[in-house]
This record gives structure tokens, sequence and C-alpha cells, in this order.
């Protein structure tokens, strides 16, 4: 279902001197084997390890509302996540399916962006 990952990023630009710093931001696109799947991220729901500065997100992958969908690879682009808590300073970005069956694995761990 799953064919994969593309352009995925992880951002919070930083402000010069003390004080909170911008949003952190996260999309991508989900690229699926055939038409009808749509993508967004959620906060995660659970525990979320022993790693504070790893920020835990759910990727939630909604199935086509009927069984016929096209036989075409198909690119969905995510919504962007927000992070408004700007205390803390994530270092990577963590990603966790849902709703996923055929076993694909999830975006790779990214490490936050943080350009001056």
């Amino acid at each position: 279902m799953i064919q994969g990952y593309k352009d995925f990023y992880a951002i919070q630009s930083a402000e010069p001197g003390p004080g909170p710093a911008e949003p952190l931001r996260v999309g991508g696109t989900v690229t699926f084997t055939t038409g009808g799947y749509g993508a967004h991220l959620e906060p995660f729901k659970g525990n979320p390890g022993i790693n504070p500065f790893m920020l835990n997100v759910n990727l939630v992958i909604e199935p086509p509302d009927d069984a016929a969908v096209t036989q075409q690879i198909t690119d969905v682009p995510l919504e962007e996540f927000t992070v408004n808590d700007t205390e803390m300073k994530y270092t990577d970005v963590d990603f966790h399916l849902v709703n996923e069956e055929a076993g694909d694995p999830p975006p790779p761990t990214l490490k936050v962006e943080r350009p001056v």
C-alpha cells in the first residue's frame, strides 16, 4: 500500500538570542501504490519513550472509502503538523503508523533542522 515517503522535514527556525523559538513544523508526502488513500499527522497517543527530546508523531493512514481504487501510484501531501511548545527543544521526530495493515515501515526518524 505505501510505496515510500518524499520530502519529509522537521524544521524549527532558531531565533537569535534568548527566548522561545519558532514553532516546530513537520510535513512531507506519502506515496501509495494505489489511489484513494489519505494520510495526516496527529499527536502521538501513548508512551513516548525515554528520550524527552524526541517528538513522537502519529502518521494516520486513511483507507479508501470503497473497494474500487485506481491502480496508479499516488502522492498524498500531508498538511503541515505544528508544535507550538517552543520551550521544548526537540532534536528528533519519530513517526508511528496508525491504521496501516500491510506491515509497511514508518518514515525514518528525522533530525530537527534549525536554520538561522
